[in-house]
């Protein structure tokens, strides 16, 4: 159940950072869950094979030591789409011709 609150904080707060910037934000609106249960299915299977080969055969791994790994993983996934979205410039200063400046890593251009 924390899960899916942090999930729709985390929804609710890009979005009002993308209105405020004069964005859509119906794109993060399915991005975030996508990636979010997306990244804990990943690291969960990562962390269950991982678990059974260092444990042959002693049974099946605990579901705490599958479920904290994954969702500190599906949290900075969030987290790092947080920082996209900061990054991103006003609407009304993107261009045609430089809509792409926002990737860049250099800020002084």
């Amino acid at each position: 159940m924390i899960e899916l609150l942090l999930l729709i904080h985390f929804c609710m707060k890009i979005g009002r950072k993308l209105k405020q910037k004069g964005y859509s934000p119906l794109k993060y609106y399915f991005l975030i869950p996508i990636v979010w249960f997306s990244v804990q299915f990943v690291v969960g299977s990562i962390v269950t094979i991982a678990y059974m080969m260092i444990n042959q055969d002693q049974g099946e791994p605990n579901l705490i030591l599958v479920y904290i790994p994954a969702l500190a993983c599906a949290f900075g996934a969030a987290v790092l789409l947080s920082k996209k979205v900061d990054r991103l410039p006003e609407a009304s200063e993107v261009r045609e011709g430089n809509a792409t400046i926002w990737l860049s890593d250099d800020e002084n251009e």
